[in-house]
């Protein structure tokens, strides 16, 4: 073991410590969370979606306006987003999902999903 390395009691000992800090986050974002609705017309607009997430804010998108091709380039890149955030999301229709960065907004929000 280098000098630099943590013992096992360490280790568990600062995991501990940042899963109370996230706790602690998360508890934060959920309180000031909102429920923001975007329409995209083409790909570019994925960025918006994105930004609204990486605020920590739940996200409905209405893939309505877009064609095929960007509502699935969309998707792809949302996905990645949320997959790296530890989010997910869920279908309300055929071109309409609601997107939250952390699952607990999935119930926080689940009111206006109906």
């Amino acid at each position: 073991m280098g000098k630099n390395s943590l013992n096992q009691q360490q280790t568990i000992e600062l995991n501990r410590m940042l899963l109370m800090k996230s706790n602690r986050i998360e508890k934060k974002v959920y309180k000031r969370a909102e429920l923001v609705r975007i329409n995209p017309k083409s790909f570019r607009d994925a960025k918006q979606i994105a930004k609204e997430l990486k605020n920590y804010n739940a996200v409905i998108v209405d893939l309505e306006s877009t064609t095929d091709k960007d509502a699935t380039r969309i998707m792809d890149f949302i996905s990645g987003v949320l997959f790296a955030m530890g989010g997910k999301h869920k279908k309300i229709s055929e071109r309409s999902f609601f997107l939250a960065p952390i699952p607990d907004l999935t119930e926080k929000f689940s009111n206006n999903l109906e």
